[in-house]
């Protein structure tokens, strides 16, 4: 029996956000973007000009007309298509790419599959499926009316194509793929990562580990990087590598030390075999060497308003700005609107 939409969980949930946004409320500044309508492309220049920022960082902007989506996860396509979930009301949105003012269409509606808070997002174009980790916050009209779980969705059309309960409840976080079409999922609520085999029918716990548990939000972005898994905890700053056996089983955890110390770490990438792409709530895309040594990390933009989530079209980034804190905490004011999708440069 599911309990995670059970009020007092939905509570403790809430109450984990709210934290969450206290967090990275010192980097936040205000963004908002609700269903449908056209969306407008804003220069580089303009903002390069306003932050001071270089030209390798320039940033550029899809803003988001609306008032409640909170966009959260971010997926491509090599096409340049985008996908962008919200977090406040559920939807998927797809923005198409190579117009200077494309128009963002609904690609998933709130409810559909069970969409309730939509976060992490996975493009698997291999086999024409959009994968969504969806949960319940509380916050949102659907509240209840879903337990948390990995949601698969049919590429071309946005038909619900699978949806896929976390055991025991939790909160599905975020997803990624390794080279045979296992699926993996954080849980941000429990010291576990979860695997959907290519050929399975569920979810099943694929690693615990008490390193992974804690106060409020834990485990949060993922990534396959050939044969080792990568994960961040958002409320201590951690990165930690796990080895994946030749026969699916994890190896050894690894925390690895990055310096300075990540805060709040949030979506993960890989950029290039070896190196990783971490969005910091606080405001930050850092870019992390791994290898035998220690992690070398290198800041590529500190100008973002309470980012997410980030996706990878060419050698350009774009990222997710949430602005958490107005959605869950009322005396933070409006958040500023439109909601914004960043483009980072990576040259």
């Amino acid at each position: 029996m599911w309990h995670a939409t059970r009020p007092s969980a939905r509570t403790a949930a809430l109450a984990a956000v709210l934290a969450l946004a206290a967090g990275t409320a010192c980097g936040d500044d205000d963004d908002d973007d609700d269903q449908g309508a056209d969306v407008d492309a804003a220069t580089g220049a303009a903002d390069a000009a306003a932050t001071g920022q270089p030209d390798a960082g320039a940033i550029d902007a899809i803003l988001l007309p609306g008032e409640e989506v909170y966009p959260e996860g971010a997926a491509s396509l090599a096409d340049g298509t985008l996908f962008v979930g919200s977090l406040n009301q559920g939807t998927i949105f797809r923005v198409p790419p190579g117009a200077a003012a494309p128009e963002a269409e609904p690609f998933a509606e709130a409810g559909d599959n069970g969409l309730i808070n939509t976060t992490g997002l996975l493009a698997d174009p291999a086999r024409g499926l959009l994968w969504a980790c969806s949960s319940d916050l509380g916050i949102s009209p659907g509240a209840g009316s879903a337990p948390p779980g990995l949601k698969a969705f049919d590429l071309a059309t946005g038909a619900p194509a699978g949806s896929y309960d976390l055991p025991g409840g939790g909160f599905c976080n975020d997803v990624a793929l390794d080279a045979d079409g296992n699926a993996y999922v954080t849980d941000s609520f429990g010291p576990r990562i979860l695997r959907l085999p290519a050929d399975g029918t569920g979810l099943e716990i694929w690693l615990e580990d008490e390193r992974f548990g804690g106060e409020g939000f834990n485990l949060n972005g993922i990534a396959v990087d050939g044969a080792d898994l990568y994960t961040v905890k958002y409320n201590t700053g951690e990165l930690y590598r796990v080895p994946i056996g030749e026969d699916g089983e994890p190896g050894e955890v690894t925390a690895l030390a990055v310096d300075p110390t990540l805060e709040s770490p949030d979506g993960l990438r890989v950029e290039a075999s070896g190196t990783l792409l971490v969005v910091e709530g606080v405001g930050r895309l850092t870019r992390i060497a791994v290898g035998d040594g220690a992690p070398v990390s290198t800041v590529i933009s500190d100008q973002l308003d309470g980012p997410a989530s980030v996706a990878l079209i060419g050698s350009d980034a774009w990222l997710t700005e949430t602005q958490l804190v107005h959605l869950t905490d009322p005396e933070s004011g409006p958040p500023e609107l439109p909601f914004r999708i960043e483009r980072v440069s990576l040259e």
